[in-house]
């Protein structure tokens, strides 16, 4: 392919090759999922079976920013790993390829000059500036979302098309190991379209080798940065163990964010000891789970059927919970104005027992 390239071959002679080689069928897609070029595998007697093997896919990056993405589907049970090295070494001659056919243009460095700046802390007009020539109003509302792979084959071409689906405009950007989107958000309904975004992601990520975190909504583009800063602390806070294809919404952690950056830790865990002292304490002697159980109900709405399917449990014992929980604590809280206060020491309680 390399020696294809100098020759002064093009897009689709370059998966023509590739096509031949594996054999598979190629196709390039763009951001939005739309096919650029493609290469069908030659007809062959080993390549007619009916049988369909799963794709590939692989990012096509160019400076940071992840372009295009390469589908394989092989048309033969072959070596899968054979397979997986052939693509990620096509990926980058691929890119080279698209450099002179799709070359940036000054709306996409400015995006990525845009991120790389709120990722530096820079503030003032020229961030502003920035905004404008990457085709966003600095006063937009904003969201970002934060992207770390889990393990190898981890890709971000499709977590891009779920960014920029429905968005008036986002930016994505991949350094080392971590993908930065920064999306632009109408300003009137921007709470509702976000929430759209978080579910479509959730949907569409399962199983993939990466945890993705929803950040908080910014007030336009001068708070992007404090809001990139807030996604990285839900990162840090979210549970030991998340597992692949985790989608984490960052305004589910707003009080672990809270306690972590609360200069008094003195008094949280006043707030807690006041609240829920009796609760911690039979845990601590008996080895139970009363305040993960009574933090998951709360969370829950107070559903008891949905806390014990989540946690695993029989009705009857996590009514057994309950009622010791309700001694511990003075009392059932429901229909009283305790409830809020209860709740916020209950999740202060395990941030405090986690950290």
């Amino acid at each position: 392919m390399a020696a294809e390239l100098a020759n002064g071959g093009g897009l689709k002679e370059l998966l023509q090759l590739l096509a031949s080689q594996i054999p598979a069928d190629v196709t390039v897609l763009d951001g939005a999922g739309a096919v650029i070029e493609q290469a069908m595998a030659p007809a062959t007697a080993e390549t007619q079976s009916d049988i369909e093997f799963p794709p590939l896919e692989f990012d096509i990056s160019q400076r940071g920013t992840v372009t295009a993405s390469l589908r394989l589907s092989p048309k033969t049970d072959g070596d899968s790993s054979w397979a997986q090295v052939v693509g990620e070494r096509a990926a980058s001659i691929l890119a080279l390829a698209l450099h002179g056919r799709h070359a940036p243009d000054l709306v996409d460095v400015a995006g990525k000059e845009l991120v790389r700046s709120i990722l530096g802390g820079v503030q003032g007009q020229r961030l502003r500036q920035l905004c404008r020539t990457a085709g966003m109003d600095p006063d937009d509302q904003f969201v970002v979302v934060l992207g770390r792979p889990l393990g190898a084959g981890c890709r971000w071409a499709g977590v891009e098309r779920l960014v920029r689906k429905y968005r008036t405009k986002a930016i994505v950007y991949v350094q080392q190991q971590e993908m930065v989107a920064v999306a632009a958000l109408p300003a009137k309904g921007s709470r509702a379209r976000r929430a759209t975004m978080l579910s479509e992601l959730k949907a569409g990520v399962v199983d993939q080798p990466q945890v993705l975190v929803v950040g908080p909504v910014s007030a336009g583009i001068a708070d992007a940065a404090r809001s990139l800063a807030e996604t990285r602390l839900t990162f840090d806070l979210a549970p030991a163990g998340t597992g692949p294809g985790s989608v984490i919404d960052a305004d589910a952690f707003v009080i672990e964010r809270l306690a972590s950056q609360a200069t008094g830790d003195e008094a949280i865990h006043h707030v807690v000891d006041e609240l829920l002292g009796g609760l911690i304490a039979h845990d601590d002697s008996r080895r139970s789970r009363l305040l993960e159980t009574f933090d998951e109900w709360l969370a829950s709405g107070c559903n008891t059927a949905e806390t014990a399917r989540a946690m695993h449990l029989e009705r009857q014992s996590l009514y057994n919970r309950l009622e010791k929980i309700f001694e511990l604590i003075g009392g059932d809280p429901r229909g009283t104005d305790r409830l809020a206060g209860l709740h916020l020491a209950a999740r202060l309680g395990r941030y405090l027992r986690s950290s």
